[in-house]
């Protein structure tokens, strides 16, 4: 772990964060050479988040409204499903792999209009219950 004069933190592996009934992120990361899970917790904000993650991004099942504070470079997947997100304000400029929409409130998007460089697919699952 190397701390930066702004105290954010860069990483060389892996972050879990995973299923710690967060509502925020307890740090300010910069960089994570690994992937990155945030997944299964109540986060309502990704401020803290790193600005580059070398692997995946995970912050599925939480109540985000939108990927403000979010990474803007994803090397892997980065996964969103099962949240809040109804805009896509936020969004990253890249994402290496997949990127996966399901299961939020975003109405009618097209990936043309989603302002991503995208390596793998567009993930955008509905739920058939709204």
């Amino acid at each position: 772990i190397k701390i930066n004069p702004d105290l954010s933190i860069n990483v060389k592996g892996d972050v879990d964060l995973s299923d710690k009934n967060l509502q925020s992120l307890p740090l300010k990361f910069s960089r994570v050479e690994g992937n990155f899970w945030a997944n299964d917790n109540s986060l309502r904000s990704l401020e803290g988040s790193p600005e580059w993650v070398g692997g995946d991004y995970f912050v599925y099942n939480n109540n985000l409204s939108n990927l403000v504070g979010g990474p803007q470079i994803v090397k892997g997947e980065y996964s969103i499903q099962s949240n809040k997100v109804d805009s896509i304000e936020g969004f990253p400029l890249e994402v290496g792999s997949h990127f996966d929409l399901s299961y939020n409130k975003l109405k009618d998007i097209k990936p043309k209009d989603i302002p991503t460089k995208v390596g793998g697919k567009i993930i955008q699952k509905k739920s058939n219950v709204e």
